[in-house]
């Protein structure tokens, strides 16, 4: 299987456990920075400790560092283990590839500031994702008596709008 690399794909799917929370604004909030942190932390054990995995078992060890905390968390806070998977759809694309091998990289060269920039405006954008359609699905239910937005599918037609509005935006200089 192979992940997308388009942000938006990205973050939609991302999105999805979400749609199972019965969260409010506050509480979907707290979820989705609770989900960027754990994204960082992540991102920075694989890129300092890659190097330590045989090829081989990098995905496996991937996988097992998101079974092992979705069980932890749950464990400890409750929280159901629905949100590893948005962790696992927002971890870079390049991440697991076989055709990635990993090179020597200091801690303090040019690559690395770039490299965790990108994942800041990735974990960025979701939370900012998150907090918006929480905000619609509020404002869908309570003020205007909208109860579409309580099931999945309504929460999919507001993304579907949003996708179709960013697909057509009027001429930006298109390339």
């Amino acid at each position: 299987m192979k992940l997308p690399e388009s942000l938006f794909s990205r973050l939609f799917l991302a999105y999805l456990p979400f749609m199972v929370y019965p969260y409010g604004f506050f509480k979907a909030g707290v979820a989705a920075l609770w989900i960027v942190v754990f994204l960082w932390i992540t991102v920075a054990f694989f890129w300092f400790t890659r190097r330590i995995f045989p090829d081989r078992s990098l995905k496996c060890a991937f996988f097992l560092w998101l079974i092992v905390w979705a069980q932890a968390v749950w464990t400890l806070t409750k929280l159901p283990p629905y949100w590893i998977v948005s962790v696992f759809f927002l971890a870079p694309v390049s991440f697991l590839e076989d055709t990635v091998k990993p090179g020597h990289v200091r801690v303090f060269s040019r690559q690395v500031p770039k490299y965790f920039f990108e994942r800041a405006l990735a974990g960025i954008g979701f939370a900012g994702f998150v907090m918006l359609l929480a905000l619609v699905r509020g404002v869908g239910e309570k003020h205007l008596g909208i109860h579409a937005f309580e099931q999945p599918a309504g929460m999919l037609l507001v993304i579907a709008a949003v996708a179709f509005l960013w697909k057509n935006q009027p001429y930006q200089g298109r390339r």
